[in-house]
């Protein structure tokens, strides 16, 4: 049986299928920090908390403070923001995104990183709408989350088991981050994926992103205000 053939059996018009484009697979923090250099940078979640000092100079905003022109933070975690303001950070905020409104829509922020936020939150379209309204027509919202088909959850899947951080709430894909996020205002410009390579088992498994980039590890997604 050829694919087209069982596509046309197996196809629903409730549940169509969607194309999904031969994007690129790139490094997710080498990503950030090329997107973020010489930039004007509100990050959200920027404390890792509970990682804030185990990571050292590895902890991502302390990467980003290298290589932006001028960085901002916000988290939800009081003993997280405390350890960055004690490590020579300034700019740095304490709760959530919609009690600074007015006060961060006025620093025209050039990108809005939420790195591996979204799938924590209780409420991601009240997430994403907080996002977009300290955002102006210039911001670039840079948004990563985990991929739901990535082919470590495949595997997992085959075992009866789910690899899953025990604070996650919500999985995305290519088609349901664009849409959702469309959904919320914004306009998802370019969507791509990343891989990790943190392990010895995450650079073996590599190999499956080279088959298919829809089998990475997350997706980074650049969007900007509907117009």
């Amino acid at each position: 049986m050829t694919t087209e053939l069982y596509l046309k059996l197996t196809m629903s018009k409730l549940a169509p299928v969607f194309n999904i484009p031969n994007v690129p697979v790139v490094d997710r923090e080498v990503e950030i920090l090329r997107l973020c250099k010489d930039k004007k940078v509100l990050h959200i979640g920027c404390a890792d908390a509970p990682y804030t000092t185990q990571r050292g100079d590895y902890l991502l905003h302390t990467r980003l403070g290298k290589v932006t022109d001028r960085l901002w933070g916000i988290d939800l975690s009081p003993e997280g923001c405390s350890l960055l303001g004690k490590l020579g950070f300034n700019n740095i905020l304490e709760g959530e995104i919609s009690t600074y409104t007015q006060e961060l829509i006025k620093e025209n922020f050039d990108i809005i990183l939420a790195g591996e936020v979204i799938e924590h939150t209780e409420n991601p379209g009240s997430f994403l709408k907080d996002i977009a309204k300290v955002m102006t027509s210039n911001t670039v919202l840079l948004l990563t989350t985990v991929n739901t088909p990535s082919i470590t959850s495949l595997i997992f899947s085959l075992m009866r088991k789910e690899k899953v951080h025990p604070d996650h709430n919500y999985y995305f894909s290519y088609y349901t981050i664009n849409h959702f996020m469309k959904k919320c205002g914004l306009i998802p410009s370019e969507i791509y994926y990343y891989k990790v390579n943190n392990t010895i088992i995450d650079k073996l498994l590599g190999f499956a992103c080279y088959i298919s980039p829809v089998f990475s590890d997350g997706i980074i997604v650049k969007a900007q205000l509907q117009q």
